[in-house]
């Protein structure tokens, strides 16, 4: 009888067609090996969040952006700094101090220039925290809004640089409060109308509905930047806060005129598709509904850069060191749970910095400010459930007689808040529905030789797959997957 290794780390890749591809990977992300390994690849489980902070259980992030090393967070209606200082007993304090009122409850977007920090809120009014004199005030300059209300802020080359429409404005040198009525300029090379702005390599992107443009300051008055001849991109953003530093490039969701939408990376005058059909998929679903509801985010960690996109009710996450080292795309899905039961949602972070040595992450569900760290195995209180699902095993259209599933994992790794901590197993035979789980132990502590077996499994008419279930707060690397199987 064949033994044979299953894929554990093609990520997400769950097709309209269950029984095509039912593939998920929800809250672990895979790591691919650079030499020889016991296996082609492992999987890791995502960060836990620890809380630092809480502004207030209604004060759900809206925003957040680091001035001078330190973080600053709009939760709920309130700017806060986050400051820390150390006790007597050598122990981190952190402290959310208010600094202003920001109105409304949408995203802002935010920009600085070292001492002032500009925050606007998309469509309505701006606002300026000065760091320096410690003031906080609306820009209330009546040219500021003599184009209209702006909708994104960038800050480059001494200027608070907005967008409202089709028209580019900009602020005097280095003060975001004061503004020139004539300081502005058009994104002209096509009329569609301007969605988001963005800083990359010291040159403006003008990101507009079906194009893109880029900008350079060439110090002329009134308006101090110029389209730069070629650097004109076919290509258009659909979501205004999807925009981020992604591998020294500018990530973003949008797509060409009549062409599926996806999630793209460009540098200079060249872009690539990075997302795959299912996430174009789900992405056209929100679409459909609300733009603004998309965002992304970024962050590196233990060898890891991952790209973050929150599609409504999902969290879909590229990797992109598994994505080169496996020359195909590699996504995995985050999720969070508001409880202590099973039921998930998209992952519960609005807000994304890294400051303090730490990765700071501001929460769709309350004022918690938090840390996230590899060695934590729970979100704040709550569990976090992790679901493995792989590609089919088929045996060309025969029957398939399942003797044995093993499971390799970092057995005997766990803690004194879990003794015995297991992982749940269950099979379908056509994707779309699934036996029972039954559950397997994965050692308890220091019994590192721990195997897990599921034996017995039956016969498979044509194909089969595999799922896992970990939601024990202890270390949930699995290393591989083996079946034993007989195809007579």
């Amino acid at each position: 009888m064949p033994k044979i290794e299953l894929p554990i780390a093609n990520g997400f890749y769950e097709s309209r067609s269950l029984p095509w591809s039912a593939q998920r990977l929800v809250n672990w992300y895979p790591s691919y090996a650079e030499t020889s390994t016991l296996s082609p690849a492992v999987l890791y489980g995502i960060p836990g969040t620890t809380e630092l902070v809480n502004t207030g259980a209604t004060e759900f992030n809206r925003g957040a952006h680091v001035m001078k090393n330190v973080p600053y967070f709009v939760n709920g209606s309130t700017l806060y700094k986050l400051e820390r200082s150390i006790d007597g007993n050598n122990n981190e304090v952190f402290t959310a101090v208010s600094k202003g009122t920001i109105p409304g409850s949408g995203f802002v977007s935010m920009a600085d220039n070292g001492t002032q920090l500009c925050i606007v809120i998309p469509g309505v009014d701006g606002y300026i925290y000065n760091v320096e004199t410690d003031t906080f005030e609306i820009i209330s300059d009546p040219d500021f809004k003599s184009q209209g209300n702006s909708e994104r802020v960038v800050f480059i080359d001494g200027y608070f640089v907005h967008i409202v429409a089709k028209v580019i404005f900009h602020s005097e040198f280095n003060d975001g409060l004061d503004y020139n009525a004539l300081d502005f300029g058009f994104a002209s090379a096509d009329p569609d109308d301007i969605v988001s702005s963005f800083v990359l390599k010291n040159q403006l992107y003008i990101l507009g509905r079906e194009t893109i443009e880029v900008f350079t300051n060439v110090g002329k008055f009134p308006f101090t930047f110029q389209r730069i001849p070629g650097y004109f991109q076919s290509i258009g953003c659909f979501a205004p806060f999807s925009p981020v530093l992604f591998n020294s490039g500018m990530a973003f969701v949008g797509g060409s005129t009549n062409e599926r939408i996806g999630v793209f990376l460009t540098n200079g005058n060249s872009y690539q598709r990075i997302s795959t059909t299912p996430i174009e998929q789900k992405i056209q679903n929100v679409m459909d509904e609300d733009a603004d509801e998309i965002f992304c985010w970024t962050y590196s960690e233990d060898g890891a850069t991952f790209l973050g996109v929150n599609v409504g009710e999902f969290t879909f996450v590229y990797d992109a060191k598994s994505s080169q080292l496996s020359g195909r795309a590699i996504w995995h899905e985050r999720a969070s749970t508001r409880t202590s039961t099973l039921s998930t949602t998209r992952w519960r972070v609005n807000s994304l910095v890294t400051a303090y040595e730490r990765i700071l992450v501001g929460d769709v569900f309350s004022g918690r400010i938090g840390e996230l760290s590899l060695d934590v195995y729970t979100e704040y209180d709550n569990i976090i459930l992790r679901t493995l699902a792989t590609q089919p095993l088929t045996n060309q259209g025969q029957d398939i007689f399942v003797h044995q599933m093993e499971l390799t994992m970092n057995s005997g790794s766990t803690n004194d808040d879990v003794l015995d901590p297991k992982i749940e197993f269950r099979f379908s035979k056509n994707g779309l529905t699934y036996s029972d789980y039954r559950s397997a132990s994965v050692g308890q502590q220091g019994d590192f030789g721990k195997r897990l077996f599921w034996r017995r499994l039956g016969r498979m008419s044509r194909f089969v797959f595999f799922e896992w279930r970990f939601s024990e707060n202890t270390d949930p690397t699995i290393i591989k997957a083996e079946v034993l199987i007989d195809t007579a």
